[in-house]
């Protein structure tokens, strides 16, 4: 795609994720190459006071399928450059950060107990990574934060009705 296009879908794309959930995710640059190949650069996800809950520089996505009746996503692969997760309660709060996030993407329909919500992914990679858990209501507890994260996972799998 011509690098305008590019830009341009991937503020449309972000455009509608942030409608439809009531977020403000932002993706700098977008490439898609056929038939399955996606590579996203600088996205931001805020929590709901703006602070950085997730934050990419880069994702490399390779999609196996996907089902939207099934609410099923398979990739071969998903690689991560410069990944950061902030995990917060912040000050005043019951629930994270996460959970708050979470919470957008539940509609008030009661769950259909025979269907389950899956994400497989052949090979997910990371490579200078950052992870952060912190309570700020709980000031006499150890907080967690770890940098400089390396991972390669094969067959990670997350499945189930509660997801």
């Amino acid at each position: 795609m011509v690098p305008a296009v590019q830009i341009q879908t991937a503020q449309a794309g972000a455009d509608w994720f942030n409608e439809k959930y009531a977020q403000d995710l932002k993706v700098e640059r977008f490439q898609f190459k056929f038939p399955n190949y996606l590579l996203l650069e600088d996205v931001f996800v805020p929590d709901h006071l703006g602070d950085t809950l997730i934050y990419f520089k880069e994702i490399e996505l390779q999609v196996k399928s996907y089902s939207s009746l099934s609410k099923s996503l398979s990739l071969n692969e998903f690689s991560a450059i410069d990944a950061r997760f902030y995990l917060r309660t912040h000050l005043g709060e019951e629930r994270s950060n996460i959970s708050q996030f979470i919470a957008a993407f539940q509609d008030d329909q009661p769950k259909d107990p025979n269907r389950s919500f899956n994400i497989e992914i052949d090979e997910l990679a990371i490579d200078g990574g950052r992870f952060y858990l912190d309570n700020r209501n709980d000031t006499g507890k150890v907080h967690f934060y770890w940098q400089d994260v390396v991972t390669e996972v094969n067959d990670f799998l997350v499945a189930g009705k509660d997801v």
